[in-house]
């Protein structure tokens, strides 16, 4: 989903978002996002000239959270990735698409990751890896299953096929191929069932392309 252009097949290239159609959505978009309890969005904001970038981590602080919301909405954004989750077992399986097993209830807890974005002047700098290895963090830390019975966090991508850089970033990463999956299926794994149009063509909604990609930390 980094640097794809936009046309009108782009809902077709990129699952199951692209940054033209994302930077065009309305502030009160991203609030309600940054609002939902199941979406964790993690956020590279452009250093001021005499900071250097990071922002306080004491979200006991009523005060500092005001800061930091201040700061974010602020900053410009060279960078996102959002976590959906956690994810409970039955809504995890997709059955067709062939995906690895997961563990079972309790054994893991699992995060879908969708909408890496980094804008165009500041890609080619890794940010794209920092940003994703920065949401595997955020995942394996936030999760509520005690690690002292070796628990694992399951992480999930799906990519479209022909985002073959995309595919090998995430591979570098530490991500496995692991299933195919429809655009359908792809918008119900993001917790966003209600995005599919009624009358969706079955070619682009339902054709099995998209490459999943799975991590277990």
């Amino acid at each position: 989903m980094i640097g794809l252009p936009f046309d009108q097949q782009d809902v077709y290239k990129a699952f199951s978002q692209n940054h033209a159609t994302e930077s065009l959505l309305p502030l009160s978009a991203w609030e309600t996002r940054v609002a939902n309890p199941d979406f964790r969005i993690v956020v590279c904001i452009v250093a001021d000239a005499d900071g250097d970038g990071t922002l306080p981590s004491d979200r006991n602080n009523e005060a500092e959270e005001e800061h930091i919301l201040q700061r974010l909405l602020d900053s410009e954004w060279a960078g996102t990735f959002t976590l959906v989750g956690p994810v409970p077992l039955s809504s995890w399986l997709l059955p067709s698409s062939g995906q690895p097993q997961p563990g079972a209830e309790g054994e893991e807890t699992r995060w879908h990751l969708t909408s890496l974005f980094v804008l165009p002047a500041h890609r080619g700098c890794g940010l794209a890896s920092k940003l994703t290895l920065a949401a595997v963090r955020a995942g394996s830390s936030g999760h509520q299953v005690a690690r002292n019975v070796g628990a694992t966090t399951r992480f999930r991508l799906i990519v479209h096929p022909k985002n073959i850089e995309v595919v090998k970033l995430y591979e570098k990463v530490g991500f496995v191929k692991g299933g195919l999956y429809t655009q359908r299926e792809a918008m119900v794994a993001m917790g966003d069932a209600a995005g599919v149009p009624e009358a969706a063509a079955r070619d682009i909604w339902d054709s099995r392309l998209a490459i999943g990609m799975e991590l277990l930390v």
